[in-house]
């Protein structure tokens, strides 16, 4: 299965360098970011919001802010410089919400 993944990602890779964007001459990179930059977003993060898989709270993370903005810039600008991230950042909790439904008359619970 590994083979045939990697196998189609090099087709679509071949593809889209020989025919979407040859002749094109486009480049993208990634804007290191900045302590304060961090440090307000920090800031912003909502008391409300539920840890995710890190087990870090909104409340944690806006109250620390000052203190952590250093070391959360220094992590950040090192996985932008070097392509490579943590494992726990690329996963996710996934929580369904249901939706309300009324019951229609004439039906038991």
């Amino acid at each position: 299965m590994y083979w045939y993944n990697w196998y189609n990602w090099c087709k679509s890779c071949a593809l889209i360098d020989n025919h979407i964007m040859r002749d094109k001459n486009c480049k993208f990179e990634f804007k290191l970011v900045e302590i304060d930059e961090v440090e307000n977003l920090l800031c912003t993060i909502s008391v409300d919001n539920y840890a995710g898989t890190n087990c870090l709270d909104g409340k944690l993370l806006r109250t620390a802010a000052i203190h952590i903005s250093t070391t959360v810039c220094h992590l950040f600008n090192a996985c932008l410089s070097s392509g490579i991230c943590p494992k726990l950042w690329k996963e996710g909790k996934i929580l369904p919400i249901t939706k309300k439904t009324q019951i229609p008359s004439g039906w038991s619970e």
